[in-house]
C-alpha cells in the first residue's frame, strides 16, 4: 500500500519521535532524524525513504552512508536512497555514533543492531517485512554493512558480542566502492583499526569475531555485490575481500567500471542521478534475486 499524508500520520510517520513530517513526492515518502535509541544520544538516528508504489509489505533496506565512523553525514545518501527506494523498497538510511569521546567500535555496532531492532517493533506500523533484508553501505559504511551482516547471519560475533540476535536474516550485502580493509593504513581507517585493537586486547575472541579475516564463521554471510572502478581507491579492498568470500565459498559478484570521473570513490552518493549510479542499483537487486 502507498502512504497518503494523511495515512502518514495514521501509520506513525507523524510521531514524536519524528523530528520532521512526513513529505510525498515522485512515488516516494520520506521522514528525516529519527531517534531510534531511548537515551536520545547523539548520533543514534535515521532516516527513511519508501516507496509508495509497492501495495504489499515493503522490503527492507538498510544503508550506512559513506562518511560513518568520523564524520557521519546521512544527509549526503539522501538521493542514492531515493534511487533503491524507487525500486519498491523501504530505506533505513542508518547513523551511528563516531569513533570519538570514547566511543568504540562495539558501540558502533551495538547502535546498528538498536536500529534493526527499532525498525522490528514497527513493522505494522510501517508495514514492511523485516523477514529477509537486504544491507547496504558506501565507502568506510561498508564496514558496518559487513559487520552487521556477520551478527544478523552467523553465530561467533553474536556470542561474542553479547548482545541477544533479532530473527533477521539478510539475503543480500551490497558495498559500493567499500573501504573493508582494516590493515590499509588509510586514515579514518587507522582509527577504525585502533579501536578494534583495543577491544582484542580486552577480549581476544571478541576481537577475532570483528575481523572478517580471523573470523573463521564467514559461510553465512549472504550474495555478496561490490561495485568500483579502476580509478577507486577501494578498488584494492574489493578485491582482497573477494578473495576471502572465494576462500569461504561466498556467492558474490563485483561490477566495475572504467575511468570515468563520475566513478570515483564515493561515486553512488556524489553522482546518484548518475546512469551508472541507477544502473548498479538495479543490477545488484536482479543479482540477489538470481541468487536467493
Amino acid at each position: 500500500m502507498g502512504f497518503s499524508n494523511r495515512a502518514a500520520s495514521k501509520f506513525g510517520f507523524n510521531r514524536s519521535d519524528d523530528s520532521t513530517p512526513v513529505n510525498v513526492l515522485g512515488g516516494l515518502g520520506t521522514a528525516y532524524n529519527i531517534t531510534y535509541a531511548d537515551d536520545l544520544t547523539s548520533g543514534r538516528n535515521l532516516d527513511l525513504t519508501w516507496s509508495r508504489e509497492t501495495l504489499s509489505s515493503i522490503p527492507v533496506v538498510l544503508y550506512f552512508n559513506g562518511h560513518s565512523f568520523s564524520r557521519s553525514d546521512r544527509s549526503k545518501a539522501e538521493g542514492l536512497c531515493g534511487v533503491i527506494a524507487h525500486r519498491g523498497k523501504f530505506v533505513a538510511n542508518v547513523g551511528f555514533r563516531d569513533l570519538k569521546h570514547g566511543i568504540t567500535v562495539r558501540d558502533s555496532l551495538t547502535d546498528a543492531i538498536k536500529a534493526v531492532e527499532w525498525l522490528r517493533s514497527r513493522q505494522d506500523t510501517y508495514n514492511i517485512d523485516m523477514s529477509d533484508i537486504v544491507v547496504t553501505g558506501s565507502s568506510y559504511g561498508a564496514l558496518m554493512a559487513l559487520w552487521l551482516t556477520m551478527y544478523l547471519n552467523g553465530n561467533r560475533l553474536a556470542e561474542e558480542l553479547g548482545v541477544e540476535k533479532p530473527p533477521v536474516h539478510v539475503s543480500g550485502l551490497g558495498l559500493f566502492t567499500g573501504m573493508t580493509d582494516t590493515t590499509s593504513g588509510d586514515v579514518t581507517m587507522r582509527g577504525i583499526a585502533d579501536s578494534m585493537r583495543k577491544i582484542g586486547r580486552e577480549d581476544k575472541e571478541l576481537g577475532e569475531a570483528i575481523d572478517p579475516w580471523n573470523n573463521h564463521d564467514l559461510r553465512m554471510l549472504p550474495p555478496i555485490f561490490q561495485v568500483t572502478s579502476t580509478l577507486d581507491s577501494a578498488e584494492p579492498d574489493v578485491y582482497r575481500l573477494n578473495r576471502l568470500l572465494d576462500i569461504n565459498k561466498v556467492a558474490h559478484h563485483t561490477m566495475e567500471f572504467g575511468e570515468n570521473s563520475r566513478t570515483v570513490r564515493g561515486f553512488m552518493e556524489n553522482h546518484h542521478d548518475s546512469n551508472e549510479c541507477a544502473r548498479t542499483v538495479s543490477v545488484m537487486f536482479n543479482y540477489f534475486k538470481d541468487n536467493q
